[in-house]
């Protein structure tokens, strides 16, 4: 602590922000040793930072609160966090999305029976075990079924020996990490997403930005960027078989994924850079307003 604050005091910074929750509880313990202004960024959601065993802030409530009050501004990623962090907190927030990023024009061309998952490999996190479980009732409705996954993490041998396990291994490549992964985005008919719990879901917003239609539980993030039947669907916690129904669905519907992926490029650019970083910019005003 006390090298922080003598570096954030060399420097003399307007303001510092803290990224996750380690970093907002520095800066909120640290507050009055230091000239500067503080905000906690906050990457991922209410529940992951502090309701879930070995997370960072978990049983730490007395703390939390007492750092986090200490803070100039936090800034979390979805309005059911914002209504998280006051009622379990009592702390004011805004939201601030994060921004797509740029594809370079790329659109789907929605090859026939193309399935896409991206994110990284951890069971419990991504629900691995419910995408499994989704790929084979699909498979059995879809002879043509093609499932890429793109990403890499610990899960990685459990998913292959499960793949193997289940009977699909013609039919799901792993991909691994890749530098491109619009190559796979320019030819999805739809993306799956199976996570326990998602803050944001930068994936579903690149994706969407292709014109592919996501199919997700509800969750923060999701429940914040699809419109369920509109540009993708949000299925109940942790409906499997009605995940399924809405791949293929919309596999099996060429000009539902068209209009849908139609949709879901005219929503992705509500995320664009160019709306992102002005509201940035004002809440940075804000925070450092009297310097």
């Amino acid at each position: 602590k006390e090298n922080y604050i003598e570096y954030f005091n060399k420097e003399k910074f307007d303001a510092v922000i803290g990224a996750g929750v380690e970093y907002s509880l520095l800066l909120g313990e640290i507050k009055k040793n230091i000239s500067a202004k503080v905000i906690g960024w906050q990457h991922s959601t209410y529940g992951s930072y502090f309701e879930k065993r070995g997370a960072t802030g978990y049983g730490l409530m007395k703390y939390v609160r007492k750092c986090y009050s200490e803070l100039d501004a936090i800034w979390v990623l979805t309005n059911s966090d914002k209504k998280e962090f006051y009622s379990n907190l009592g702390v004011k927030s805004k939201v601030l999305y994060n921004p797509l990023p740029k594809n370079n024009g790329t659109k789907t061309t929605y090859e026939e029976g193309r399935v896409l998952f991206a994110g990284r490999l951890k069971r419990e996190h991504k629900g691995l075990d419910y995408l499994i479980d989704v790929i084979g009732k699909v498979s059995t409705e879809v002879p043509n079924l093609s499932v890429d996954i793109i990403g890499d993490g610990p899960s990685h041998n459990w998913l292959r020996s499960e793949i193997e396990r289940n009977g699909l291994t013609g039919v799901v490549h792993l991909v691994g990490t890749t530098d491109n992964v619009y190559q796979f985005y320019g030819k999805a008919s739809v993306m799956i997403q199976t996570s326990r719990w998602e803050g944001f879901g930068m994936t579903i917003l690149e994706a969407m930005s292709c014109g592919v239609p996501v199919v997700a539980f509800h969750n923060y993030g999701p429940d914040e960027i699809i419109r369920d039947s509109v540009d993708g669907y949000l299925i109940d916690h942790y409906d499997t078989e009605k995940l399924a129904k809405g791949v293929v669905k919309i596999l099996k519907q060429p000009e539902l994924k068209k209009q849908m992926g139609k949709r879901a490029i005219e929503r992705s650019q509500a995320f664009s850079l160019e709306k992102i970083l002005p509201l940035f910019k004002q809440y940075l005003e804000e925070a450092t307003k009297g310097l």
